[in-house]
């Protein structure tokens, strides 16, 4: 009875797909090119936006294309057609072509995943799930394509090996069992035969990418953390099993315990010295916290630890201190402004958001404090 009362939506979406075939093609960034490109962790969201938006303007050339999300941010394209060769060279069509699109307006790479083909709209979950599958097989291979369900016995065994690893990581993660987490990831990394260490970081990936999901949910530092170690290394990938063990029990500690502090050239307070002068010149500006920690080239993870045990308060706190401060010299050597100019000059764009934060800075409000400061 649910499935017969769905038949009506299906009509009104137009979505041809009861008396014809389709599949679901599934299409990612490859985040170790975005780790390449010095891209942040808290951007791929960005990316993955414009990705969406460019299958979708892509798509709607072809009446018989009709693009999704999943729940893992991933974009699915329904793909419809007359025969099973008709849709396959539409997928790939399509592919091709967002392909290119990406490459040429960010020079980011996507690699795809084709599911089964179905004749039957309510067992499209059993093609998107194969093609996600599918295209799991970019981690054993060096350049981006549109990958289908491969047979070969090296291929099958290589994702078993994959489930396998993410499986008993997922369990070293609950349970904060270091040596359990590193000896998944070398049996895996001994068993990947004919591959570079490149292949055992999109593994790392690949971790930061699923982990989130579900019970394993971590905060956003904490997989910030993760992503830049995987940056680094990857920029100077590691070259012996040691290395490897290495990168990811610093991975480890990230996902655990939100990561140890990098190292970097400079001692915590001259990078705290440094935050505190650059608010000082552009408190004015939008400032974030992610905008500073690039600003220092370090993670915004370590920038609010550092800050926090430097200065006994948040670097938001600093900040608005800093431009209350600021507000009441203007207010009071200026008392031609207006409170709005006031508040524009000193970062905010809401007049009643900084009269409030004013007011409970200094027990009353900007208009009055101005008021009191008037020459006699």
């Amino acid at each position: 009875m649910e499935i017969k009362a769905l038949y009506p939506l299906i009509f009104r979406l137009k979505v041809p797909l009861i008396e014809t075939e389709g599949l679901i093609l599934v299409l990612d960034l490859d985040e170790d090119k975005l780790a390449k490109k010095g891209i942040p962790y808290s951007d791929i969201p960005i990316f993955r936006f414009i990705l969406n938006q460019m299958v979708d303007e892509l798509s709607q050339e072809n009446e018989s294309e009709f693009v999704f999300l999943d729940t893992d941010q991933n974009t699915c394209v329904l793909v419809t057609g007359e025969n099973k060769n008709d849709i396959e060279v539409k997928s790939r069509s399509l592919y091709d072509k967002v392909s290119a699109a990406m490459l040429s307006s960010t020079g980011i790479t996507v690699s795809g995943g084709l599911g089964t083909f179905e004749s039957e709209l309510f067992h499209l979950q059993g093609s998107h799930a194969t093609a996600v599958r599918n295209l799991n097989h970019r981690l054993f291979s060096e350049e981006p394509a549109l990958f289908r369900y491969w047979n070969e016995e090296l291929q099958l065994q290589r994702l078993a090996l994959l489930d396998q690893t993410f499986t008993s990581i997922q369990f070293a993660i609950m349970d904060q069992n270091e040596v359990a987490f590193l000896m998944a990831v070398k049996h895996y990394y001994e068993h990947i035969k004919d591959l570079s260490a490149l292949h055992i970081m999109k593994l790392g990936f690949y971790l930061v990418r699923n982990l989130p999901s579900g019970s394993l949910e971590r905060k956003s530092e904490f997989l910030d953390n993760a992503y830049y170690h995987l940056q680094l290394a990857y920029r100077n990938p590691p070259e012996s099993t040691e290395a490897i063990i290495a990168l990811f029990r610093e991975m480890f500690n990230c996902l655990t315990k939100g990561g140890r502090e990098e190292p970097v050239p400079e001692n915590e307070q001259d990078i705290v010295s440094r935050v505190k002068a650059y608010i000082y010149s552009h408190y004015a500006e939008p400032l974030s916290l992610a905008l500073l920690a690039e600003k220092m080239g370090i993670t915004p993870g370590y920038l609010s630890n550092i800050f926090h045990r430097t200065m006994q308060e948040s670097y938001i706190k600093f900040l608005t201190r800093v431009r209350m401060e600021q507000a009441a010299k203007l207010l009071k050597m200026h008392p031609p402004l207006k409170v709005y100019d006031v508040s524009e000059r000193v970062g905010y764009v809401s007049v009643k958001h900084f009269s409030h934060v004013f007011k409970q800075f200094y027990n009353t409000p900007p208009g009055e404090y101005q008021e009191k400061h008037i020459p006699s």
